[in-house]
């Protein structure tokens, strides 16, 4: 009897437990029900708040393992585990995987085999990445394959590159430029013509990068979406991309928003012919000079064997060019003013063709007439003007 006792006891206080006014309730199928009256007939565990859904151990076929659902009125999602690898899911009755994770630690978003630590797999249209610090983008990776690094940008170059910033690199950044990847390869023509039309400028940047937005826009109500502020920055020299296109377009790049870029290191290719231009031109030059050279010296040559001053007018110098014949004992050179005084008197040492270096400073202006004496007998005799 007193076991009997026990048992009703029991039994009564495991309906107490499983009941407890319809909180928690346990089918005969071993599906436990907790803040609804009763159990899911496909969920091992089923829960209910304030009549919603909010979680429910659940297989949607008895093939597929048991999964952790969470449901909202107009989502649900899961979490469950097919072999070795752990999955996200979304849809119920349709499980959709959205991320995966396995255990070599490599976690895939929107593919079920991620092949790195972190596996993204975007749609065609759809940005594959982005990574915010309080709120403001600081990596993007777009859907044409762009990155933008430092603000977002929704139209980076294609499988290109946008920093807004400084980028620095230790061991220089290298360009590919083998002959094997070229094709309808020109020499570079009229490259020091181009070179003189380009000008050089200095600028400061403005903060606002989106041109267009006029410069009275209100920057407190653009958001991190379309906006990137530039920090406080000296003043840079470079060029203006509008005005080299119309010289060297080559080098300008317009992206789909009409900016333009121009690639400096490609104007070294242009830079090279131009200074290869214009060493042709100074060796012409070089030879043209060298041409003149002989031919002055050749004039100069010819002069000694004459009588004569240069330069004639004088200012304050002229130079005598003179022959003493060998034979001569004695040989001088006098000055005479338009009066017939004699002003001034130079011996002559050197025989044959000299140059006399004569001061005019202690002359007044006027015309002068200058004789070559040798031994006593004048050779020649020519003029000479005296200016102040």
């Amino acid at each position: 009897m007193k076991t009997i006792r026990i048992i009703i006891v029991s039994l009564i206080f495991a309906v107490d437990v499983f009941n407890l006014s319809a909180q928690i309730r346990v089918a005969n199928n071993g599906n436990v029900s907790i803040g609804h009256t009763n159990t899911h007939p496909s969920a091992n565990l089923y829960v209910r708040k304030n009549g919603l859904t909010e979680a429910w151990i659940y297989s949607y076929t008895q093939s597929e393992p048991a999964r952790l659902w969470t449901i909202t009125q107009q989502y649900a999602y899961g979490i469950g585990a097919e072999g070795l690898t752990g999955y996200i899911y979304r849809n119920l009755n349709n499980p959709v995987k959205i991320m995966s994770f396995n255990t070599e630690g490599r976690i895939g978003i929107n593919t079920t085999s991620p092949n790195s630590r972190l596996h993204t797999n975007s749609a065609s249209g759809e940005d594959g990445l982005r990574v915010q610090i309080s709120g403001a983008s600081k990596l993007t990776v777009a859907s044409n394959g762009g990155v933008t690094i430092g603000c977002y940008r929704d139209n980076p170059p294609v499988n290109g590159l946008w920093v807004y910033g400084q980028i620095y690199t230790q061991n220089g950044t290298l360009v590919i430029s083998d002959s094997r990847y070229k094709s309808d390869i020109k020499s570079l023509n009229n490259s020091l013509e181009r070179v003189l039309k380009l000008e050089a400028v200095s600028y400061s940047l403005k903060n606002n990068l989106y041109v267009d937005k006029p410069d009275s826009f209100n920057l407190g109500s653009i958001s991190d979406e379309n906006y990137c502020s530039v920090p406080s920055q000296k003043r840079k020299i470079g060029f203006v991309a509008q005005a080299v296109e119309n010289i060297v377009p080559e080098v300008v790049e317009t992206l789909d928003d009409g900016t333009k870029a121009i690639a400096y290191s490609n104007m070294v290719a242009l830079l090279v012919e131009a200074i290869k231009e214009q060493q042709v031109q100074l060796e012409m030059m070089n030879q043209e000079l060298s041409t003149l050279r002989l031919q002055l010296n050749e004039f100069t040559q010819n002069d000694l064997n004459d009588f004569g001053n240069y330069p004639n007018p004088v200012v304050n110098e002229t130079q005598i060019s003179l022959t003493v014949p060998t034979e001569t004992i004695a040989a001088k050179l006098i000055i005479i003013n338009s009066n017939g005084k004699l002003v001034k008197e130079i011996q002559i040492v050197d025989r044959g063709n000299s140059v006399i270096k004569f001061d005019a400073n202690d002359l007044i202006s006027g015309t002068y007439t200058y004789s070559l004496v040798a031994d006593g007998e004048i050779l020649e005799t020519k003029k000479m003007i005296v200016t102040r």
